[in-house]
């Protein structure tokens, strides 16, 4: 998602409430929280290990257990890992029924929008699908954005400051394509962002309130080389190197540039930032090492400083620790159908990068790039030194390195990896069927195909590998014979997959 993740409170009770693991522990990154939303009253804290908390300023409860997601788009909205929708009050929920057809949920712009688990965009009020092959969508106050599966950015709704970027102030009822080749975006009231596979930052619409940076009904490219953005009428983006830059209104200190005054273009506030997000009257960064920082409105998440406002960033919180799993014994944060299939999966090495998470949470590019190193190397017997060439400005991971020179995983573009992107079932067939191919270019197998209802949703380049391992027993579909090709995987489904593949064809 394009808002990015952010946490706070004061060092005794987040350690106290968050954080309940027994020792191992060791030296955290920004890892442990996957994705916050900060509101002027309150905020919402999604842990990486699926826990929901709130916090009011004084006290951070836990909400619910097992969500995957959070709206970005102002509701207090969540979804289930099961798929089901709730809607959120503050330290309570209530599950909201959704039409039948609607299906699974995976992400919720509002109440009336969500995408199913097999990537549909639907208007549940009107019971009508949108749109096909949705990646992410993000909604303003009338206006609707989506990426789709091949980095194409559509838009529709109302429109009278320009943020569908059709060149118009004119409202549109269907979706119709604004830009390509795009890989997140963002929308907040009458404002649109997305950021191309280059890099290259976009806005339009009314971009923020006190027009620091113009208007425009098409979108003006503003920043280079930008990796995560956050959106209200203060603008926040990240650079490949983890720089931060501010833009936008200032009103209440939320720049951090030391004043309460707006700024029109892009300006260096801090380096070292992984995650950023802001509302409209503060912003919260989580720094490379773990560290929380956060300036604007005190209100909700600093009570020790007079001052109503702080204008610099200061730090909240420590680098907290992780918990380090042990690899033997019983798997406490999986599911029971995979825990006779992991003892032997980890006996083959390829728990070893993953082991210290929950292993029914989706995986990410990087982990998976770790996790099918590991089945290469125990199908060739030997590990792969380390390799020179790193095209990607995004990771120094190494192991993301040797899998992308043994030609078994891509980038997104020449230079950009996105190693904290879930990785999708078909792509997951497609690299474990490039790593048998390279430990094993000899193997044969003559094989019978037994077709997935949904094999039309499958893209062209993931066919013949998810054809191939559906054949070998190492895929299956869900009760209603369904593959899923575009949904999250989640760690231990990777595992696993992977351990198949290496029973079959070792």
């Amino acid at each position: 998602m394009f808002k990015a993740f952010a946490t706070f409170s004061t060092v005794a009770l987040f350690v106290s409430s968050l954080f309940t693991f027994a020792p191992p522990v060791e030296a955290a990154d920004a890892s442990w929280v996957k994705q916050v939303e900060v509101f002027d009253d309150g905020s919402y804290i999604l842990k990486s290990n699926g826990d929901l908390m709130y916090w009011d300023g004084n006290e951070l409860k836990k909400v619910t257990g097992h969500i995957t997601s959070i709206s970005e788009d102002g509701d207090e909205m969540a979804v289930k890992d099961n798929g089901n929708l709730i809607e959120l009050s503050r330290d309570t929920y209530k599950t909201i029924k959704l039409p039948e057809k609607v299906g699974k949920v995976k992400q919720v712009l509002e109440k009336k929008y969500v995408v199913n688990q097999i990537d549909e965009l639907w208007n549940t009020e009107k019971e009508t699908k949108l749109l096909d092959n949705v990646n992410e969508a993000v909604s303003g106050a009338n206006h609707v954005l989506a990426l789709t599966n091949d980095g194409t950015l559509w838009s529709w709704g109302g429109d009278n400051w320009g943020s569908l970027g059709n060149g118009t102030k004119n409202s549109n009822d269907t979706p119709e394509i604004v830009l390509k080749n795009i890989s997140k975006i963002a929308a907040y009231m009458n404002n649109s962002a997305a950021i191309n596979s280059n890099g290259e930052l976009y806005l339009w619409g009314q971009v923020n309130y006190n027009n620091e940076i113009g208007n425009d009904q098409t979108p003006q490219k503003v920043l280079d080389n930008v990796k995560d953005f956050s959106l209200t009428e203060t603008c926040a983006a990240i650079t490949y190197n983890n720089e931060l830059y501010m833009w936008g209104n200032g009103s209440s200190g939320q720049l951090g540039n030391d004043t309460e005054e707006s700024l029109k273009a892009p300006t260096l506030i801090m380096g070292k930032v992984k995650y950023v997000d802001v509302s409209s009257e503060k912003t919260i960064a989580i720094r490379e090492n773990g560290e929380v920082w956060g300036w604007g409105n005190k209100n909700y998440f600093y009570e020790k400083s007079a001052d109503y406002y702080i204008k610099t960033p200061i730090k909240l919180i420590d680098a907290q620790p992780i918990p380090v799993f042990p690899v033997t014994g019983k798997y406490k944060m999986s599911s029971s159908w995979a825990q006779s299939e992991l003892p032997k999966a980890e006996e083959i090495g390829l728990l070893i990068p993953v082991i210290q998470y929950n292993l029914n949470k989706s995986i990410t590019r990087e982990q998976f790039s770790e996790v099918v190193i590991k089945y290469y190397e125990a199908m060739i017997g030997k590990n792969v030194p380390e390799q020179a060439k790193n095209p990607f400005l995004d990771t120094k991971n190494k192991q993301v390195i040797k899998a992308y020179n043994l030609g078994i995983v891509n980038g997104i573009s020449k230079d950009r990896f996105e190693p904290s992107k879930s990785i999708t079932r078909e792509e997951i067939c497609v690299m474990l069927k490039r790593a048998l191919d390279k430990a094993r270019p000899n193997f044969e197998y003559n094989y019978t195909y037994s077709r997935f209802e949904d094999e039309s949703k499958f893209a062209s380049f993931a066919q013949e590998p998810i054809k191939y391992l559906r054949s070998l027993g190492v895929v299956k579909g869900d009760s209603n014979n369904l593959f899923n090709p575009r949904a999250k995987t989640t760690i231990e489904e990777a595992v696993i997959m992977s351990y198949r593949l290496f029973e079959i064809t070792d």
